[in-house]
């Protein structure tokens, strides 16, 4: 194939959207940088038809990341002439201490190799490593053997390659099982003396007969130690971390110096939709995928509409298009920048792949899941090396007259990306595994939230039902009379979230600490518009009555300062999580701050009372200083009479009438006023007239008023002394109305 001068892809830097944070969950702290891939638990789209199992038959305490343990791998070789398949356990241990058995626990202490295929794993006969055979487990989904039964564990410092052979029954072969075309999915670990997974052991990759890309073109000290490669997923930075190990016999400057290698690495290109495609980034880097010298440049890689990623496409590690001296030797200086290391040790090189920033991990993981339930296997991922030289022969260099770039030997290597939601909850099964949730729930600790929320959205603890999201508590009362003891009623509603595995059921909250929602009646800072230390009441809403979250909250008389600016607000049962609700006002009610009395108004009688002269007679006061005072004007709003003015009563008896006033805050209080009349006598002036009798009649008292119809109904007329009529002519008496 002629080299041809590329078309290079432009790419651009983004800036990363995820913090590093601190997750503290039971008895371990986890920093989420921290990444892992370890295989999945539960059961995931098993499908007996089609072969793939993906039920993880262990259980493990946790993840060890300080295990005697620098790094191990199991990688696939071949296919035996005797059709027995060829593996290779590589390991290089760090200490001989901490790898014992546990009688109470199976799993602990042991080299654990499992298999994805059932169609596959059924027809194992044995496996046996060197010369030693594992123990069969659950129909040959799983083989085991202690740590300790390998051979030289315990000579620490030395990496030590030792040989995998599988054999199946009766003669079987990949062909004649019909497999020879499909990836068999396989994953090893080393669990510890306790039982957890050394981090640095999680290995994976697939077993493929027809396997094309597998080209072994060119033999190179520089890949005489096998390279093998593992797929992380790091939630911090939502990259997937494809990470190359290898052990070459010469550092790559010297083991010839007319060559340039390049690195190609095929994905699936199901992934391309979620990936950030301009930011695919290769560099030298640890046994987590880490950068291990910030002087080292990483270098961004192109990708295809394919899945290709190829450094050939970069022209600073690259020489075609720029087939110079010149370009060979800047493009060298940049690749052992790359597969920089010390000699005679192992060293590690990664391509990492951002996610959209538009990609959530729950997204991710549904979409990885609906993957694996159509094709039957998870993402793979091939990786090798090539090696290319200059086409014309310039000074002392190689050259290659053109050829296409050659494949070194031993540089492929296959990995997957382990990416079950066995609960569908919107975490990998092994973020779960590493935050000690369980794989197989939504809601690992039965508060009603999807564990993939919790950790993902919410950041509380997934696995701590005390720790949770709560809502904004609400009151319809927005006043209160700081002098009088109040009862707040108001509720803080638990809604029941949709199950993400199944959006048609609710997720009940099953845990009774989730009870105990924490309700504080605080002050309020308008000037930060925050809540503040100063604390006035506290209630807590149990178990029972969450989902509703009705609350009553007592506050005593004069507990809360007149004027004082307050808020509820809400917290989870740990104390934690603070929301807000609305501020209000504790504060002394106008009608209880002034005092308001009714006079007497004094009224003619028979003379109706008028509006203005009621309400004048109504005066509203303060207490200053022990004096009453007026109160200003400002603060009654209004006074009015409730009812009728009354009309005044023939007797002149006394009358009162109800006013009431309303303060500036909308207080109201009434106040009376007494209407005092006068007397009739004081209003009325009668006329006597002359009153013509016979001798010896009685006059009538009544005939001797002139302007009776000026006196009011009911008015009566008597004499003073009795008159003496008996003598003729005229004569005087007193008339007493």
């Amino acid at each position: 194939m002629e080299k041809n001068k590329p078309s290079f892809l432009s790419c651009a830097k983004r800036q990363q959207r995820w913090a590093i944070r601190k997750l503290s969950i039971g008895v371990c702290s986890v920093l989420l940088g921290v990444m892992l891939m370890v295989p999945s638990l539960g059961t995931v789209y098993a499908q007996e038809n089609r072969g793939l199992d993906t039920t993880t038959h262990y259980t493990a305490t946790g993840i060890d990341n300080n295990a005697n343990l620098r790094y191990s791998s199991t990688v696939f070789n071949k296919v035996e002439d005797d059709d027995s398949l060829s593996m290779t356990f590589t390991y290089w241990f760090s200490g001989s201490a901490g790898w014992g058995t546990d009688p109470a626990n199976k799993y602990a202490g042991k080299y654990l190799l499992s298999f994805t295929n059932n169609t596959f794993y059924k027809q194992i006969d044995k496996v046996i490593l060197a010369d030693i055979s594992l123990e069969k487990h659950n129909d040959g989904a799983m083989w085991s053997l202690p740590v300790t039964k390998l051979p030289n564990y315990a000579l620490i410092g030395l990496s030590r390659n030792q040989p995998v052979k599988i054999t199946l029954k009766n003669g079987q072969t990949l062909e004649s099982l019909n497999l020879q075309d499909t990836p068999i999915g396989f994953n090893s670990v080393l669990t510890t003396n306790k039982g957890a997974i050394a981090s640095n052991s999680i290995s994976n990759g697939y077993i493929l007969l027809n396997n094309k890309k597998n080209e072994n073109e060119k033999e190179s000290g520089f890949t005489k130690g096998k390279a093998n490669q593992r797929i992380k997923f790091n939630i911090d930075d939502m990259t997937i971390r494809s990470i190359h190990t290898f052990k070459p016999d010469e550092n790559f400057l010297q083991t010839d110096y007319s060559w340039v290698v390049y690195v190609k690495e095929q994905i699936a290109p199901e992934l391309l939709p979620y990936i950030d495609t301009d930011n695919i980034k290769i560099y030298c880097s640890d046994l987590d995928g880490v950068k291990i010298n910030k002087n080292h440049e990483e270098f961004t890689v192109p990708i295809n509409d394919q899945g290709l990623v190829d450094t050939s496409q970069v022209p600073e590690l690259s020489i075609i298009g720029n087939d110079t001296k010149a370009q060979l030797d800047a493009a060298r200086k940049n690749i052992d920048r790359i597969f920089f290391g010390t000699l005679g040790q192992s060293r590690s090189y990664t391509i990492s792949y951002k996610l959209k920033d538009s990609v959530t991990l729950s997204d991710f993981a549904r979409a990885a899941n609906e993957y694996i339930k159509k094709n039957q296997q998870s993402f793979l991922f091939d990786s090798w090396m090539e090696a290319d030289y200059l086409n014309t022969k310039q000074g002392v260099s190689t050259n290659d007259n053109g050829d296409a770039p050659k494949q070194l030997n031993n540089s492929y290597a296959n990995a997957y990306l382990d990416a079950n939601d066995t609960d569908k909850d919107g975490l990998f099964d092994f973020v779960e595994w590493k935050i000690g949730t369980d794989t197989t729930k939504v809601d690992t600790d039965g508060d009603g939230v999807p564990d993939g929320q919790e950790f993902m959205i919410d950041l509380t603890e997934p696995n701590n039902a005390a720790d949770y999201l709560v809502s904004k508590p609400t009151t319809t009362t927005t006043t209160f009379d700081s002098t009088k003891k109040t009862t707040i009623e108001g509720t803080v509603p638990k809604t029941l979230i949709a199950d993400p595995a199944d959006p048609a059921r609710l997720i009940q909250i099953t845990n009774e600490n989730a009870g105990n929602v924490i309700v504080k009646l605080q002050g309020y800072d308008k000037n930060t518009k925050t809540y503040t230390t100063d604390e006035y009441g506290t209630v807590k809403i149990p178990y029972k009555d969450l989902v509703a979250g009705n609350f009553s909250l007592d506050v005593n008389a004069n507990v809360v300062p007149d004027g004082t600016e307050v808020v509820l607000v809400a917290y989870s049962p740990n104390a934690d999580n603070p929301i807000m609700g609305d501020p209000f006002t504790f504060t002394t009610p106008d009608a209880d701050k002034y005092n308001v009395k009714g006079g007497t108004l004094n009224q003619d009688y028979g003379k109706k009372a008028e509006e203005a002269a009621i309400l004048d007679k109504v005066t509203v006061t303060e207490t200053k200083d022990g004096q009453e005072a007026p109160t200003p004007a400002e603060k009654v709003k209004t006074k009015v009479i409730k009812g009728e003015i009354p009309t005044p009563t023939a007797d002149g008896a006394d009358q009162t009438v109800t006013v009431e006033v309303t303060y500036a805050d909308g207080t109201k209080e009434d106040a009376t006023v007494t209407i005092a009349y006068g007397e009739a006598k004081d209003a009325y002036v009668p006329e006597g007239q002359k009153v013509d009798v016979n001798k010896g009649e009685d006059p009538s008292a009544e005939a001797g008023i002139k302007n009776k119809d000026d006196l009011p109904e009911g008015t009566t007329y008597d004499w003073k002394t009795p008159v003496d009529t008996d003598t003729p002519g005229e004569t005087t008496g007193t008339i007493v109305v």
